[in-house]
């Protein structure tokens, strides 16, 4: 989940009942980040870092009595203006009853589910494909799904099997021999080795490629994200 950007810790929030089990700076109480990531000069203040909600705040008589413990005053500017602004949220904060829990963000419900989760992790696999492939209904979903796997270079060519360690050794092509076995070399190479292609869609399969009419011709990269006009060399 971290190479897509996404922490299961921030998925949950605490709710303070108690406060016994939730650390004051340390975890996600409030709104937002944690209270350390938000007020880092008062965390470097504070002398028990590991204190949890119940050591800071109490309440008396219905009150709310903050209980700060600092290894010094703070007095710069920067110092001053965090602990009116922490001491003002505090004030708002709501506080629960009971024993203290722990709410899962991605879900209304507040309750774990394996499809919230599911969710987010396809939003960040999938929002950004890193190209502009576009689908074309007019095409069987084959063709489609084949096209879209062609521009993310995520066909099992031998390039491609030998770049993720699947596989070790030559990489060539078995075909012709001359070139490395990629994406752009099976389906956008010469054209006179597309002729391989347009034999077996068209029937032609007692036609070799030498019989092909058309000269060499070339076309642009098919994983660059656009496929090019053939341009008929002279």
């Amino acid at each position: 989940m971290e190479k897509y950007g996404i922490s299961l810790y921030d998925c949950f929030r605490a709710v303070p009942g108690i406060g016994t089990e939730i650390s004051f700076w340390k975890d996600r109480w409030l709104e937002g980040a944690s209270l350390q990531q938000r007020f880092p000069a008062l965390f470097e203040l504070e002398r028990a870092k590991n204190a949890t909600v119940a050591d800071r705040l109490k309440a008396v008589n219905g009150v709310v009595v903050i209980n700060f413990c600092w290894s010094r005053l703070p007095s710069s500017s920067e110092e001053v203006g965090a602990t009116q602004s922490l001491t003002a949220e505090l004030f708002s904060a709501a506080r629960g009853v009971g024993k203290d829990r722990w709410s899962w963000e991605l879900d209304g419900s507040g309750k774990f589910s394996v499809k919230s989760l599911k969710n987010l992790l396809q939003h960040a696999r999938f929002t950004n494909l890193g190209n502009d492939f576009v689908w074309n209904n007019w095409n069987p979903s084959k063709v489609n799904f084949l096209s879209w796997r062609i521009s993310l270079d995520r066909l099992p060519t031998l390039v491609a099997l030998a770049q993720r360690n699947v596989i070790n050794g030559q990489t060539g092509c078995k075909i012709c021999g001359l070139y490395d076995e990629d994406a752009d070399h099976l389906f956008v190479c010469y054209l006179e080795h597309l002729c391989f292609w347009r034999e077996r869609s068209v029937g032609m399969a007692q036609t070799s490629s030498r019989e092909c009419k058309m000269e060499k011709a070339y076309l642009c990269s098919y994983t660059s994200g656009t496929l090019g006009n053939l341009a008929k060399s002279e």
